[in-house]
């Protein structure tokens, strides 16, 4: 007969538990092996999944979308004296654009002719300068390329110093997305890997926001954007709220000073339709992304170290021999007796030790083993990235070309796909 393995005072006493255990103990054995076993293979399979790692924008940081673009600047002082185009047109290479006057000689010249011919156009000395710049007939620009053409500020408001901006040469047909990115695998982004682009926004200054829901039979579509009010509502709000008192819960009565934000929310109801008159284009929903490729870059960090190379250590202590030995240092002190009382002679400098905050770079190529160098502590750490999307939808383009006219940026988050890493690393992470 074999003996129990429990001992007769380790049973239960209760005749109701012992019923209960001695009916289920099998499956409660059981269940703890199942359980042992499923965590086993959840360890093991947190090791071997592996998922993609990004670093990406902030929002305090968003990236831009903006066309690709040739710049066109001028070697001297510049006046531009006629523009044959508007801002926003498209234009072709080699088309005359523009009528310049270059040099320090006859563009302040032609400035103020311009000037005065917009003010007093029966000035005197408007005649006069006419005169002076009819000598020498103004130098024609031609457009270095097929596109839309944004004249700079500088040549709208007057003179454009040398190396300024005189227009550019917007390629709508090729976008491109510039940001900073940050994240844990910064050092794995290069050249070459895949980017998301999503969070659009085409109207980041307005304080109106409108979005709702548009509901057929059926179906149910939300929106939302900044674009459609473009600030009606905080003028509206402004205008109607003058005056008012807010009475906020234990704290004092207020008086209205300006909005800070709207949004506005609205439920709407209608069809679907095929009819374009009147189209609005609302922002794409939060969670749109468009692929697009990493082209350039480069890997930026703000580094700490104190270690100097021997020939800057020597070069550092003897300037501070130059400055120092032979002069006569005093320091305001308290009325503390251990205190140096008086003016200090200095002989020599015995030690010098320097702390550094650098800027530096590295180029975007894939990570490898690092060579040798100064050891240094990063402060700060990220990349500067463009990239490029391919066949960009007309009505991004439309968007980004709307907001290059009124000078005001298109913004966006940029993510960044640098590699994979095991499930269970990410975990620790977090």
């Amino acid at each position: 007969m074999s003996e129990s393995f429990f001992s007769t005072e380790w049973r239960p006493k209760n005749p109701r538990i012992r019923r209960f255990l001695a009916k289920y103990l099998r499956w409660m054995i059981w269940l703890g092996y199942l359980f042992a076993l499923f965590a086993t293979i959840g360890l093991i399979l947190a090791f071997v999944v592996r998922q993609e790692v990004t670093v990406a924008t902030t929002p305090d940081e968003p990236g831009t979308l903006e066309a690709a673009s040739m710049v066109y600047t001028v070697p001297a002082l510049t006046c531009l004296h006629e523009a044959r185009v508007a801002n926003g047109a498209v234009v072709k290479r080699g088309q005359t654009i523009a009528y310049i006057y270059t040099g320090s000689d006859l563009a302040p010249v032609a400035s103020a002719y311009r000037q005065l011919r917009e003010r007093t156009p029966q000035s005197p000395l408007v005649a006069e300068l006419r005169q002076r710049l009819l000598a020498r007939p103004p130098e024609s620009v031609r457009s270095t390329a097929d596109g839309v053409i944004l004249w700079s500020t500088a040549s709208q408001a007057g003179l454009i110093e040398p190396k300024g901006e005189l227009f550019r040469i917007q390629n709508y047909g090729r976008i491109i997305a510039k940001g900073r990115l940050r994240g844990n695998t910064i050092a794995d982004a290069a050249v070459g890997q895949t980017a998301m682009i999503s969070a659009f926004d085409f109207n980041r200054d307005t304080k109106d926001l409108l979005r709702g829901t548009a509901t057929e039979v059926g179906q149910e579509l939300s929106f939302g954007s900044r674009r459609v009010l473009d600030g009606s509502v905080e003028r509206l709000l402004n205008e109607h709220l003058v005056g008012e008192q807010f009475a906020v819960r234990n704290d004092r009565t207020f008086t209205f000073d300006r909005v800070a934000l709207a949004e506005v929310e609205v439920q709407l109801k209608g069809q679907s339709s095929s009819n374009t008159d009147g189209l609005i284009q609302m922002d794409p929903v939060r969670d749109f992304q468009l692929p697009g490729t990493v082209t350039d870059g480069i890997h930026r960090a703000k580094v700490q170290f104190r270690s100097l190379p021997a020939k800057a250590q020597s070069a550092l202590t003897d300037l501070l021999n130059k400055r120092l030995v032979g002069s006569q240092l005093e320091v305001p002190t308290t009325a503390d007796t251990s205190s140096l009382r008086g003016s200090y002679s200095v002989e020599q400098v015995q030690q010098a030790m320097v702390i550094v905050q650098a800027e530096a770079q590295a180029p975007p190529s894939r990570f490898g083993p690092q060579p040798p160098g100064i050891n240094a502590s990063p402060l700060d750490r990220y990349f500067d990235v463009e990239v490029v999307l391919p066949n960009p939808p007309t009505w991004l383009v439309s968007a980004i070309r709307a907001n290059d006219a009124l000078r005001r940026a298109t913004r966006t988050k940029i993510e960044v796909v640098t590699g994979t890493q095991p499930y269970a690393m990410q975990l620790l992470r977090r």
